[in-house]
């Protein structure tokens, strides 16, 4: 992850990996990992105001 400040907006980006059937996330006719893999990739990207100086 990083983050990096510009004025009053701090900015969080990243990527992480999860076991979506951990989740539940594609359960049923989705559940077969030949369509759609187990680990999948998160990508993020957050614009924050509030936060203090890194």
């Amino acid at each position: 992850m990083t983050l990096t400040q510009s004025g009053a907006t701090t900015t969080a980006a990243g990527t992480l990996a999860l076991k979506r059937l951990n989740f539940k996330i594609g359960d049923g006719d989705w559940k077969d990992t030949s369509m759609v893999a187990d680990e999948v990739n998160v990508q993020f990207k957050l614009a924050l105001t509030g936060v203090g100086k890194l």
